[in-house]
């Protein structure tokens, strides 16, 4: 077995060298990214970036060795799980990368494939549905987590998340993709009455906007509403000056296809996902909240 030690402060920099990745010591230096979940030994080396809630992200291990590559990813989910991250996951090319065995063989499972799509907005977008209304979430919105959980009933989007998380896990995982305050967040209503929801963000680009998630409620679906539901994240962007608009979808959410398709979308690339989900949630939900008390 590898002689697997945890990054510090001292040996960031040495245990950086054995990632195959873009620079990422800005990343660990600014808080992105901890070296506590900074795993490394003679032959590699693994990382993960927690998501917020429940959830954490696994980049791939980087070793030509791959019993080193097991015990480095075996590692880093045992860690992981011992502060509560229930749900892990990770996105790659298709096909996936060699390195991909080693989180086969710890539980990882391909799931899907996420299609990533993008589009130009112009002063033409700038319409809202006259159907909906829109009144902004607060960071804090206990409200809009639960009304995301809500619109996550007979999902064609990841349904495997289903029941992974409590409403508190999820408003945590939305603050923790926010970007600014207050967030960028919305409650749709028809006729009085909540139904949706819009979660976007500023992009990585001057000009970007990302539409995270929107979602409807089962009693709203099939109502021409998910189109009209994205038309007015489009008109939002325009108020916002953005000059782009990205999101991803399930492969799997050909409904959701048609109505990005409509509207002009277009595809940019395509990922695999790979999840790996511990469903003992209550000693693991008490795992993750005191861990986040302790770093708060």
């Amino acid at each position: 077995m590898a002689a697997i030690q945890t990054a510090t402060a001292a040996t960031l920099e040495a245990a950086l060298s054995r990632l195959a990745h873009a620079p990422l010591l800005d990343h660990f230096l600014d808080g992105t990214l901890l070296t506590d979940d900074l795993l490394y030994c003679d032959d590699g080396a693994i990382f993960a970036q927690r998501l917020g809630g429940a959830q954490a992200a696994i980049v791939p291990p980087s070793s030509r060795c791959p019993h080193a590559a097991y015990d480095l990813t075996a590692a880093l989910v045992e860690h992981l799980q011992s502060l509560g991250h229930r749900v892990l996951q990770t996105v790659v090319p298709n096909p996936p990368p060699q390195s991909m065995d080693a989180l086969a063989r710890v539980g990882f499972v391909h799931v899907t494939d996420l299609i990533f799509l993008a589009r130009s907005v112009t002063v033409d977008d700038a319409f809202i549905p006259p159907r909906l209304a829109f009144e902004p979430a607060c960071m804090d919105d206990l409200e809009f987590a639960a009304l995301i959980e809500a619109t996550f009933v007979g999902t064609q989007d990841l349904p495997e998340l289903n029941g992974t998380r409590s409403v508190e896990e999820t408003l945590i995982a939305c603050q923790a993709a926010a970007r600014v305050e207050p967030p960028l967040w919305w409650f749709a209503s028809l006729e009085g009455s909540r139904i949706g929801v819009l979660q976007m963000a500023p992009g990585e680009e001057p000009g970007d906007i990302e539409l995270l998630y929107a979602g409807l409620v089962p009693s709203a679906r099939r109502r021409g509403l998910g189109r009209e539901l994205t038309q007015a994240a489009l008109a939002i962007a325009v108020a916002l000056e953005a000059t782009r608009v990205h999101l991803s979808r399930d492969a799997r959410n050909e409904s959701a296809g048609h109505v990005y398709d409509q509207l002009g979308f277009q595809p940019v690339r395509r990922r695999a996902v790979w999840l790996r989900i511990c469903r003992d949630s209550a000693q693991h939900s008490q795992r993750l909240q005191e861990s986040e008390t302790e770093s708060s």
